[in-house]
């Protein structure tokens, strides 16, 4: 593995290989996603290399500003509902 260095999947414990090239263009906070599970993966460079560590998206509810972690399904529909207030409202992505 001359070259290569590996990590792995926090979720599903997949293997993931990359190049030295590949570690000197990731920047800590970067999103990669699994090929295996589809898990969004938040980099971690270190002396050895990286670590992956699942990403959780967070918001925070526009009628109680209290913040809380997205769901898969709300993260799919685009909507969220507030655990705290149960308010729903509409998920808007920046670029």
């Amino acid at each position: 593995m001359n070259g290569m260095y590996q990590a792995f999947c926090e979720a599903c414990g997949e293997e993931l290989l990359f190049t030295e090239q590949d570690l000197r263009e990731f920047q800590d906070g970067d999103i990669i996603t699994c090929d295996c599970c589809h898990t969004d993966l938040e980099i971690v460079k270190t002396d050895e290399g990286l670590e992956l560590h699942r990403h959780v998206w967070m918001t925070t509810c526009p009628k109680c500003s209290e913040e809380f972690e997205l769901t898969e399904e709300m993260l799919q529909k685009s909507l969220a509902q507030c655990p705290h207030c149960k308010y729903k409202f509409a998920l808007e992505w920046e670029e």
